[in-house]
């Protein structure tokens, strides 16, 4: 059995939520994704997250791990679902609502973890 990495689950997980979100809000409006500029395009957020990981670390022994969650959340809603979401005034609530809800999952604890444990090492 191939064993997904925790940050390909989490990155999943998030997108099959927003997925549902967007459809029980609208279900008449395609998804922002089938709107949005083809993935070679646009994966750029997640590509740049390394970095703004090491810029958040700067100085600090350990990763603060609820920012962490919430720049990996924000990079892949963007990747996901296009720049232009960044423009939307809720984004931010978006972004906190999200990365609030994985915190809040007992059952996905230990993907979080996991993940975290991937984002950290990528800050270093």
């Amino acid at each position: 059995m191939v064993r997904i990495p925790p940050l390909a689950q989490a990155i999943q997980r998030l997108r099959t939520e927003q997925r549902l979100a967007q459809a029980q809000k609208n279900p008449s409006t395609p998804p922002a994704s089938a709107l949005a500029q083809p993935p070679a395009l646009r994966r750029t957020a997640l590509s740049q997250l390394p970095a703004r990981l090491r810029a958040l670390r700067a100085g600090a022994p350990h990763l603060p791990a609820p920012q962490a969650l919430r720049l990996f959340v924000e990079a892949t809603l963007i990747d996901e679902f296009g720049e232009q979401l960044q423009l939307d005034p809720a984004f931010a609530e978006l972004v906190e609502s999200t990365s609030r809800t994985i915190e809040g999952d007992t059952s996905s604890a230990q993907l979080l973890g996991e993940a975290l444990t991937e984002l950290a090492a990528m800050a270093v």
